[in-house]
């Protein structure tokens, strides 16, 4: 079979060259799969060279190996999330889901010997994805887009035929709504990222992150209350023993129960390594857990809390775990709710643990993981939060637009008036930018460069929407602070949003790190010096 090739022109002749080589081979023990927004590589290669001199590396591989169709990879060799190994069998990059790629990945074997077709190869391409179109890749992405695009018109409609129409009576009666949440569990919106085989949606997170912009259009605590569940659901399905998976996949992917996450305390806040929260750990394997947490959302409503612990006195995080507690256990309690202003359905307090004693099979993550893959949650969490944003400013501009476009005054609308279009202009790029960061930085969970983008979207995002809620109510003046018009609960929301799972005041903390990590590695400049400094 003749593969159809991607590339630029000048690199026709040797691409050409290189495939002809690839043709001659009978079996490429070397298999590329695509899943769930990962590019995974595994098995020897046949054929792989490293050009230094050029920056690239370069690799056959084949998508099928019954039917041996081959495809070239190439990248730069100093690209992020390329690992290095002798005796390295399976790598993975996170790249997008179009069709040719950027970057790709390549397992790096030195000691296979460069064919002489890589040279020409080499110094014609472009640092790209240079290859066949692969053909079940691209079914596979199809399938996956089809299937996005159906969970968030599900999302959608569950926008505006519930959410929406029903919120403020939510409020009004300060009680979770278990039918809004038991409906987005029949459309699906209770497992998008769990895999198929335990109900779930199988999406990645790039993809299912999506699903709360468009919740957020109608509520952000809502939208963020469905996530952090999400989460609690893939970190059980993901990472759970055996056990617990039997147990509670089905149930919280079918949404038939609800699972939330509890990590911060009422003395640390945002310093998880100041926890005070203990499991001792029995001669019988069980855990015994005492402490407390706060800021719990669904407090007394889910029915399993993700909850995180040390398991010793020293000082630290090298001993900490996560555990699965279920609802109604002996010694598990929860405070008065919090009052909150604009989101008083979505219970939140404080919970308390006294001799609470569960099975060594509710453990999540064991003894020296909690506090790792708690970070690897939050991160999660705080790019659906970003997402969720974006939703709530789509719905404050487009309340500022209808109102101003009918607003009589000054002999026309108020819309036509330039000021007026600048001010909300600047809500529609904060918008667009919102989305393309949110979404950026969902790609990269995962990667190293993961928790510094979810930073970044944590940051910007929700300072975004708060501005932008502000700026409406201005466009419909005395109008604005009207509940009426649900701008006044909206900037209500922003402000919440911008505080949980770690303020924004924290993420700037978390990019500061990065930027001085960054500066280490640039030259020094000339800086002058006061007279008689050395």
């Amino acid at each position: 079979m003749r593969p159809l090739v991607r590339g630029e022109q000048a690199g026709a002749t040797g691409l050409s060259n290189a495939m002809k080589y690839l043709s001659r081979i009978e079996s490429l023990q070397f298999r590329a799969v695509w899943h769930e927004g990962l590019w995974r590589l595994e098995g020897r290669l046949p054929w792989v060279t490293n050009l230094r001199k050029q920056g690239f590396l370069v690799a056959a591989a084949v998508e099928d190996l019954d039917s041996g169709v081959p495809a070239i990879f190439a990248m730069p060799h100093d690209a992020p999330g390329l690992w290095r190994s002798d005796d390295l069998k399976l790598l993975a990059l996170q790249s997008s889901n179009s069709a040719a790629l950027d970057l790709e990945a390549v397992l790096l074997d030195e000691a296979w010997r460069t064919h002489p077709d890589a040279w020409a190869f080499c110094t014609r391409a472009r640092p790209a994805f240079l290859g066949l179109q692969l053909r079940e890749r691209n079914r596979e992405v199809s399938h996956m887009t089809a299937r996005l695009d159906t969970i968030r018109a599900a999302a959608k409609g569950h926008c505006e035929e519930t959410i929406r129409p029903e919120v403020d009576t939510w409020n009004r009666d300060a009680a979770w709504p278990r039918h809004a949440s038991d409906q987005a569990a029949a459309l699906g919106l209770t497992g998008l990222y769990c895999p198929e085989e335990w109900g779930g949606q199988g999406l990645s997170l790039a993809e299912g992150i999506q699903v709360y912009e468009e919740l957020g259009k109608g509520d952000g605590a809502y939208a963020f209350a469905l996530s952090m569940h999400n989460i609690c659901a893939y970190a059980v399905c993901g990472y759970g023993t055996e056990s617990l998976k039997r147990q509670w996949a089905h149930d919280l992917t079918a949404g038939r129960k609800l699972a939330n996450f509890a990590l911060t305390e009422p003395q640390s806040g945002s310093d998880p390594s100041n926890m005070f929260s203990r499991a001792r750990i029995n001669s019988d394997g069980t855990w015994t857990i005492n402490g407390s947490k706060a800021w719990v959302s669904l407090a007394d409503e889910a029915d399993l809390y993700l909850t995180v612990v040390k398991t010793d006195d020293a000082p630290g995080y090298r001993d900490m775990a996560m555990i699965a507690i279920p609802a109604g256990e002996e010694g598990l309690s929860f405070g008065p709710r919090y009052e909150t202003p604009s989101y008083r359905f979505l219970p939140m307090s404080e919970m308390y643990l006294r001799d609470v004693t569960v099975s060594e099979a509710n453990i999540v993550l064991p003894v020296g993981k909690g506090l790792q893959g708690s970070l690897m949650a939050i991160d999660i969490a705080r790019v659906s939060i970003a997402a969720g944003c974006c939703g709530l400013m789509e719905t404050a501009l487009d309340t500022a637009l209808a109102y101003a476009n009918h607003r009589r005054m000054f002999g026309g609308v108020t819309l036509d008036l330039e000021g007026i279009q600048w001010m909300l202009g600047e809500v529609a790029t904060d918008l667009e930018v919102s989305r393309l960061l949110y979404r950026a930085a969902a790609a990269a969970l995962g990667t190293p460069e993961g928790p510094l983008l979810a930073a970044h979207a944590k940051r910007f995002v929700p300072d975004a929407a708060l501005r932008a809620t502000h700026t409406c109510t201005q466009v419909l003046g005395g109008m604005g602070l009207l509940t009426s018009y649900g701008l006044d609960r909206l900037s209500r929301l922003a402000q919440m949003l911008r505080i949980v799972d770690g303020t924004t005041e924290v993420s700037r903390v978390v990019i500061g790190r990065a930027l001085k990590k960054r500066a280490g590695t640039l030259p020094a400049l000339p800086i002058p010096k006061g007279f008689g400094e050395d």
